[in-house]
């Protein structure tokens, strides 16, 4: 039952990022649409039953969160090394995107591969477009926000 509220919680951190994008008021409307959505979702969440027998498989978990922070770290320090940090948050898309495939192997529901192939691409596209950073960001932001919180409503 707490998978899904990380999604959720990450969700909305991904729509901050695409609402942060706009000018107001569209950074307030769209922020408020997709608090109300996430809600939505969290009462459904609440409202269905958990899964009998779901598997968890405990290593691949914690591989694929450590590989991910590493990443991350490593991605951030390059980036800023390197005068690229308008690149950041599609980076990131990408390597959290990649992490759900661990999410996979341990929780074994396809969801999770779905859900790796819908970031990593969004992300990527933000990272090849030839977009203003306030599209970059939007893209990567609301992207990976839907993403997110589409996997966690199926």
């Amino acid at each position: 039952m707490i998978a899904p509220f990380i999604g959720l919680v990450f969700g909305l951190l991904w729509l901050s990022v695409g609402a942060g994008a706009l000018p107001t008021p569209f950074d307030w409307i769209s922020g408020g649409i997709g608090i109300a959505l996430a809600a939505i979702i969290a009462w459904r969440v609440i409202r269905r039953r958990g899964r009998p027998g779901q598997p968890f498989r405990r290593m691949p978990y914690i591989v694929s969160v450590v590989i991910e922070l590493a990443a991350i770290a490593f991605a951030q320090s390059w980036l800023l090394a390197h005068g690229q940090s308008k690149m950041l948050f599609s980076v990131v898309g990408v390597i959290v995107g990649l992490h759900f495939i661990g999410l996979w192997l341990a929780f074994q529901r396809r969801v999770f591969l779905g859900l790796a192939a819908v970031m990593v691409a969004v992300n990527v596209a933000a990272l090849v477009l030839p977009l203003p950073m306030s599209g970059r960001l939007a893209l990567s932001g609301f992207g990976s926000a839907a993403a997110l919180l589409i996997s966690v409503a199926l």
